[in-house]
């Protein structure tokens, strides 16, 4: 049992998550036990601090404009990967875990990656959760908290 005096790591928090080796293309329930869905759709959701709304960013909206506007992001297998290798290398480095700063953290380092090892830029929902996590950063910070 962890002790008041524990503080969680990138590892502890990101248990079960991002598992090494494995892989997502941007299939949104189309196997037929949904499993590489579900797996992705934890990490992630963990990765943006439960700001994320998985259905959404696979177009799945009950707005028939939205829906019929929606682009799928096309790199999901490089942007998976990049952030299953940034989690890792945080659990290496034994990273503290601080709720939004850290998640912003790795969200930022997951964007360079996919820049410097694929060229490829982030969804378009990736920098308004990023955003967000850090303006609570910010807020936080003068607030005292």
């Amino acid at each position: 049992m962890r002790s008041k005096y524990d503080v969680e790591t990138v590892k502890t928090y990101f248990e079960g998550t991002f598992e090494p080796g494995s892989t997502f293309d941007g299939s949104y329930h189309t196997d037929t036990d949904w499993s590489r869905d579900e797996k992705a759709r934890e990490s992630f959701t963990r990765l943006t601090y439960s700001r994320l709304n998985w259905c959404q960013v696979h177009g799945d909206f009950k707005n028939a404009v939205k829906a019929a506007m929606f682009q799928p992001y096309p790199h999901w297998a490089q942007f998976y990967e990049c952030a299953r290798d940034i989690v890792e290398q945080h659990r290496r480095l034994n990273t503290s875990f601080h709720g939004d700063v850290t998640c912003a953290k790795l969200m930022g380092d997951t964007m360079a990656l996919l820049r410097a090892r694929h060229g490829l830029n982030v969804p378009k929902w990736w920098l308004p959760i990023i955003n967000g996590l850090r303006g609570r950063e910010v807020k936080a910070a003068r607030s005292g908290k």
